[in-house]
């Protein structure tokens, strides 16, 4: 059985000029993490703050555009590279606006392009394995 969904396809880009002025973060870095640390924070976007320790670009994507995992398609190195991020929102902007505020950040700093598009997936992609002797469902 398969299911259309909606599915985040992630480009690198070069872009010159924009159409508006996006909502920004105040203040933000954005370095690389090369400590090899296997612990890593999922990006927390709360009070005017957003942060995130060790986490790769995917992480960081699922957070910016509220997607899962599978629901992203993009470069190799968005799994394997490694980021700390620290940003902090203008006073009085809610926390609604966090989320578009990310996706400016990651357009500005990774120079990414981003589009929606609808992919048939599979709903169920273990179906054809058997379950093991006596586990139930």
């Amino acid at each position: 059985m398969r299911i259309a969904g909606s599915v985040l396809v992630i480009a690198v880009v070069c872009t010159s000029g924009t159409w508006g002025q996006p909502p920004a973060f105040e203040v933000a870095t954005v370095k690389v993490n090369r400590s090899g640390e296997g612990r890593s924070s999922y990006p927390q976007l709360t009070n005017g703050r957003m942060t995130a320790h060790n986490a790769t670009l995917r992480m960081i994507l699922r957070s910016a555009y509220g997607l899962s995992a599978l629901q992203i398609n993009g470069p190799d190195w968005m799994d394997s590279d490694r980021f700390d991020l620290d940003a902090k929102s203008p006073p009085g902007v809610p926390d609604s606006e966090l989320m578009p505020m990310l996706q400016s950040l990651l357009k500005e700093r990774f120079q990414l392009a981003a589009h929606r598009e609808t992919k048939e997936m599979p709903v169920y992609p273990d179906c054809g394995k058997r379950w093991p002797q006596g586990r139930a469902l």
